[in-house]
């Protein structure tokens, strides 16, 4: 609730935890009408889009060749730790 004045974030209160695949379902369902995509991220994860001067906006493209038909996209998972990379 308190990032929600800086962006367009609607905080919605569920009744019922632990229950992820309900709320990804009702959220889809709330944003289609008004997005084209959404990412479900945990708040320990984020995004790392490819070599130096690749950015966000890289993505857009692809997105917008998708087909409709497509339903999700799945994004290889690259676990960090320390200094190590383990795939």
């Amino acid at each position: 609730q308190w990032l929600a004045h800086l962006f367009n974030i609607e905080y919605v209160p569920w009744p019922v935890h632990k229950s992820q695949i309900a709320y990804h379902g009702h959220c889809a369902l709330r944003a289609a009408t008004e997005c084209d995509w959404v990412s479900f991220t945990d708040v320990d994860e984020f995004l790392h889009v490819g070599p130096p001067g690749v950015t966000s906006a890289s993505i857009v493209p692809l997105l917008e060749a998708t087909p409709s038909t497509v339903g999700g996209i799945e994004i290889q998972m690259i676990h960090m730790r320390g200094n190590r990379t383990i795939k």
